[in-house]
């Protein structure tokens, strides 16, 4: 804006006879030089707004979880003991087997069956939670629909069911806090 003002005085200028034409075309020269350094710059410091459906792709998956603490009557939190634990895990890979085995492989029904509850969740490669390994495990399926094996974890036993290799919500999600990334970090 300010080298297009430094131009159109200049054209009044020369308009009004106060430079002569070589002097013009020497600064208009030099204006078009200097404004085409700022739109380099400028272009440099432009945030890539462009993200792919591949970079932020975010899956979503169906879980239940076999905690290995319980709740006393006084409501406190309590460590199950070693055989409590290897009970639930044969709890545990019960369900996963029955689940693998169903022709529907329908993890409601089968949590509502067995007691639990289901949780949702969408996630990548990165995600840490509830736990880096089940992510690990879940984010290695293939299929929609295929069912993770029983992945042991120090507080928990999980399931998990992959329900979407994109979740389109999640994704555009992902890619919006993505943008906002850069441009955190281009003004940091």
């Amino acid at each position: 804006v300010i080298i297009d003002k430094k131009f159109d005085n200049l054209v009044d200028m020369r308009m009004a006879g106060e430079i002569d034409k070589a002097k013009f075309d020497e600064k208009k020269k030099s204006l078009f030089e200097e404004k085409e350094k700022w739109q380099k710059m400028l272009q440099s410091y432009q945030i890539d707004e462009e993200v792919s459906d591949e970079e932020a792709a975010q899956k979503s998956m169906k879980y239940v979880s076999f905690s290995y603490t319980s709740t006393d009557e006084e409501g406190n939190s309590v460590d199950l003991s070693d055989e409590e634990k290897e009970e639930l895990k044969k709890t545990a890979q019960e369900f996963a087997d029955k689940l693998k085995a169903s022709d529907a492989k329908d993890i409601d029904a089968a949590a509502t069956e067995a007691g639990l509850e289901v949780q949702t969740l969408t996630f990548d490669s990165e995600t840490t939670s509830p736990d880096a390994d089940f992510i690990a495990a879940a984010d290695a399926l293939e299929k929609e629909g295929d069912v993770t094996d029983v992945v042991e974890t120090d507080s928990a036993i999980y399931v998990g069911k992959l329900t979407s290799l994109l979740d389109r919500e999640a994704t555009d999600s992902k890619k919006e806090s993505i943008v906002e990334e850069r441009k955190q970090e281009q003004y940091d």
